[in-house]
C-alpha cells in the first residue's frame, strides 16, 4: 500500500496548481459534509448528503482532469513525432524497445522516426522486425515502403505500397505508390 500512496503523492505534485487547490478544497469540504452527516442537526443531514455526493463527483472530475496527461509511452512518442521532435520520440521508443515491451505499432513508429532522422538502415531493420510480428499489417508495410522510397529502391517501395493498400491502408497511400512508380519509370 505504501508504494501506491507514494505514486499518488508524486502524481499529485505533478498536477497543475489550480487542480491541486481545487482537489484540496473538495476533500476538505467532503470532510465537512461527512461531519455534518454524522453529527449535525437532522435538518442539515439531507443537504449535507446531497453536497457530499456532489463533492465526491466533483473530486473525481478534478482527479481525472489533473491526470489527463497520463498516457502510454507510445502515445508520448507519437505526440513528439507529430511535433517533429524526432530525437525525443526516438529516445522514448528505443527505451520501450529495449525493455521488450515494443509492439508492431511502436516498432513501426520507431522505424519512421529513424527514417525522419536519416537513419535509413536502422529504419529498415526495425520495420522488418515489426513485419516479422505481423506480416500483413498496413502500418509497417507503408512505413517500409516509405523507407525504401527514400533509399531510392523504387520497385521494392512500390511493391510494399501495393501490399499496404491490399492490407487496408487508406487510399492516400496511392500517392506514394504513384511517386514510386513514377521514379522507377513505370
Amino acid at each position: 500500500m505504501g508504494r501506491l500512496t507514494a505514486r499518488l503523492i508524486a502524481g499529485f505534485r505533478a498536477w497543475e496548481r489550480p487542480a491541486q487547490i481545487a482537489f484540496i478544497i473538495a476533500v476538505v469540504l467532503l470532510l465537512v459534509a461527512l461531519v455534518v452527516l454524522r453529527a449535525g442537526p437532522p435538518e442539515l443531514r439531507q443537504p449535507a448528503l446531497i453536497g457530499f455526493f456532489g463533492l465526491f463527483f466533483g473530486a473525481q472530475i478534478i482527479f481525472m482532469w489533473a491526470n489527463r496527461t497520463m498516457v502510454t509511452p507510445y502515445t508520448q512518442a507519437q505526440r513528439r513525432y507529430l511535433a517533429e521532435d524526432f530525437d525525443s520520440a526516438r529516445a522514448i521508443l528505443e527505451k520501450l524497445h529495449q525493455s521488450g515491451k515494443a509492439d508492431v505499432s511502436s516498432l513501426t513508429l520507431l522505424a519512421n522516426t529513424y527514417r525522419q532522422l536519416g537513419m535509413l538502415d536502422q529504419s529498415e531493420e526495425v520495420v522488418k522486425r515489426a513485419l516479422e510480428i505481423r506480416s500483413f499489417d498496413h502500418f509497417p508495410l507503408y512505413g517500409f515502403g516509405r523507407t525504401l522510397l527514400v533509399k531510392g529502391e523504387y520497385a521494392e517501395a512500390s511493391a510494399r505500397f501495393q501490399e499496404a493498400l491490399e492490407a487496408g491502408a487508406p487510399p492516400i497511400v496511392e500517392f506514394d505508390l504513384g511517386e514510386a512508380l513514377f521514379r522507377q519509370g513505370a
